[in-house]
């Protein structure tokens, strides 16, 4: 049994009352009647999660990677994805996740770390003088899509480039989430965190230019996104 913290300490000085000593035997005797929660277990314990009873009110999914970054500038390193600069809709590695429930209440939940550089011919990530140059950024998105198919309401940067002026991220770092409840039938089930890169991909300068870097270089391929995670939560009942 997990220690619990009563809700009104007795004291030497006051009058016990019985109402607050009924309340702090309350959480107790949850537990005793088989309100359990991850306190009751040590780490490790429960080996599958995805054993549960057939009467369970909630199942969790999650899945995730969270790479490392190279130096203050926050460069993305080993395990970081590249997303290309085009307009279609790209899988984020280790962020999906297929399962069968029965008719149900999902809870979805996305977060990923976008990260944009300058990026050279070879496809290395590359700073312009040591500073971000806006000019080559492209335009982010992020949402999640639900058996192979992406949901507007979770797009992150907005849906119709036409109307949405501010549609995409336009950002050197952004840490972006989304996340919706929706009910799904019964039956097996994918959902899967993906972005893309909307709007122009600009070309880099001219040669000898200040504020560009060298002409030599090419467009940007993208960018990358580093840290992410999804998590998904069976609401039954």
């Amino acid at each position: 049994m997990s220690w619990r913290f009563p809700k009104y300490p007795v004291k030497n000085t006051q009058v016990v009352d019985l109402e607050d000593v009924n309340e702090n035997f309350y959480g107790v005797v949850e537990e005793v009647g088989g309100r359990l929660n991850e306190h009751n277990w040590k780490e490790g314990a429960i080996s599958a999660t995805t054993q549960v009873a057939k009467d369970a009110a909630f199942v969790w999914h999650q899945d995730g990677e969270a790479p490392s970054l190279l130096s203050t500038m926050q460069t993305p390193g080993s395990g970081s994805q590249l997303v290309t600069a085009r307009p279609t809709w790209t899988k984020i590695d280790d962020c999906s996740l297929t399962f069968t429930c029965p008719s149900t209440l999902l809870w979805i939940h996305g977060t990923a770390q976008l990260i944009q550089v300058g990026v050279s011919g070879a496809g290395i990530p590359a700073e312009a003088s040591g500073t971000w140059d806006g000019a080559y950024f492209v335009l982010t998105q992020l949402a999640i899509q639900l058996d192979d198919y992406v949901i507007p309401e979770t797009i992150v940067g907005g849906t119709e480039l036409n109307n949405d002026r501010a549609s995409g991220i336009k950002q050197p770092m952004f840490p972006a989430g989304t996340s919706l409840i929706i009910p799904v039938a019964s039956g097996q089930h994918t959902v899967t965190l993906v972005a893309r890169a909307v709007g122009p991909t600009v070309d880099k300068g001219t040669p000898g230019s200040p504020a560009t870097p060298a002409a030599t270089e090419e467009s940007p391929w993208g960018f990358y996104v580093a840290a992410r995670e999804l998590i998904c939560l069976e609401m039954r009942r």
